[in-house]
């Protein structure tokens, strides 16, 4: 299946192979700014309302709809049971889907965060203040703070394994 979210803030999960909308959701007040399958059934959307939430395609109803943050989430990926986000005011945050409670959050920035991945219990986050930074979150908090270097312009893409770090920016450089 594939998950696509709407303009007017309904996430829909399609099935590409026959062309049809296998199930539909309402539940964001703003412009959904992010959608990905956490796990088998689980759907999670983020968006400008401040929001996440999460949905189960064998229902027709949202699972979990998380507190206000009060301010929109740009992006989000996530490990095991929790969901790491960035916010437009620059603030990551750690969200708990068994507990459907904020755990941690922090400052990381004073412009949105674009870019988060997540690895292994490790976080790269990039955004448009052109740094990518590292945490460690084996202990399930935000730990180990790193800075590991700067892009010229604002990151666009992040990905990472074990052995290596892929990054690229707005002005077309990878590193």
């Amino acid at each position: 299946y594939t998950l696509i979210g709407w303009k007017n803030n309904i996430m829909r999960i399609c099935d590409m192979e026959t062309k049809t909308i296998v199930q539909q959701y309402h539940g964001h007040s703003g412009k959904i700014t992010n959608g990905d399958k956490m796990e088998d059934h689980l759907y999670i959307t983020s968006s400008k309302d401040g929001n996440l939430i999460g949905y189960d395609d064998r229902c027709q109803h949202y699972l979990f709809k998380s507190a206000n943050v009060g301010t929109g989430i740009e992006t989000f990926d996530g490990f095991e049971n929790y969901v790491i986000g960035g916010m437009e005011n620059g603030t990551i945050f750690m969200y708990d889907i068994r507990m459907n409670n904020f755990v941690v959050s922090r400052q990381f920035e004073s412009s949105p965060i674009t870019n988060i991945y997540c690895y292994n219990r490790k976080v790269i986050v990039g955004g448009k203040e052109r740094m990518i930074n590292y945490l460690d979150c084996t202990k399930g908090w935000f730990g180990n703070y790193i800075i590991m270097y700067q892009h010229q312009a604002p990151i666009t893409c992040i990905k990472f394994d074990d052995i290596r770090l892929i990054t690229g920016s707005s002005d077309g450089v990878m590193y």
